[in-house]
């Protein structure tokens, strides 16, 4: 790969010396050039080490981790509001101890076929004290214990403006 170039001009001593030297200097850029390419391909660096790909995988895993963090917390904040919704028809039921039988039967029927149910903190809370209305015994200690979570889950919502 030696390209000569050929430099015109008036004194040919000059054009001569000219042209060796660009012919020296492009032989030199040349042999340079192809050393560079048969050192690359002698010792390739392995396609691992390419930083745009780890990159791409590190980008992949925090975004996976971000989605998974965000998937866990709306489904924290979902049963929140659940148990909120449970709690507040069982104080509903406490307040009212006059209610049929079928409405409490129906209300229990609906929240056991619900797997949310089994994943809630208080839901012994809430079976027991819909056993004891159904029963007529008392159920002061638990109507006093679902007005406490109450409390608490309304500290844990934020407002929605």
């Amino acid at each position: 790969m030696i390209q000569q170039i050929s430099i015109e001009g008036a004194n040919a001593s000059t054009s001569i010396n000219s042209s060796n030297t660009t012919n020296l200097t492009i032989r030199l850029i040349n042999e340079l050039q192809i050393t560079n390419l048969s050192a690359k391909i002698e010792n390739p660096t392995p396609w691992w080490y390419d930083p745009a790909l780890a990159g791409v995988i590190l980008g992949a895993v925090i975004t996976f981790l971000l989605t998974y963090v965000l998937s866990w917390m709306q489904r924290k904040n979902e049963l929140r509001q659940y148990e909120y919704q449970l709690l507040s028809r069982t104080r509903m039921f406490l307040d009212f101890p006059t209610t049929p039988e079928n409405e409490i039967t129906g209300f229990i029927n609906q929240i056991y076929l619900d797997s949310k149910l089994f994943e809630i903190n208080s839901r012994n809370l809430i079976t027991e004290a819909l056993k004891k209305l159904m029963r007529r015994e008392s159920f002061s200690s638990e109507k006093e214990q679902i007005e406490n979570r109450i409390r608490e889950l309304r500290k844990q919502f934020k407002p929605k403006f």
